[in-house]
């Protein structure tokens, strides 16, 4: 899901099920470092926080944990 507030994007994700990977085509979102925040694979109840650079050419490739998700803002 993703949402827009003026110039902040709020995108998050939830998976009910086992593990699985998401690639995220984000062209309008570019040039920008984030940080993700995940579930850690063995430990839920943990937060696990990824930093990426979006490219515009390239999809954002995010592992979803069993039953985890993930969540990330970006202020352009």
């Amino acid at each position: 899901m993703a949402r827009r507030k003026g110039n902040t994007w709020f995108i998050a994700g939830i998976n009910a099920g086992k593990a699985r990977k998401v690639s995220l085509k984000l062209p309008n979102i570019k040039g920008g470092n984030i940080h993700v925040y995940t579930d850690l694979k063995n430990d839920l109840n943990r937060l696990g926080i990824i930093n990426c650079k979006i490219i515009e050419t390239k999809p954002l490739e995010i592992t979803m944990q069993e039953n985890g998700g993930f969540a990330f803002v970006v202020k352009m």
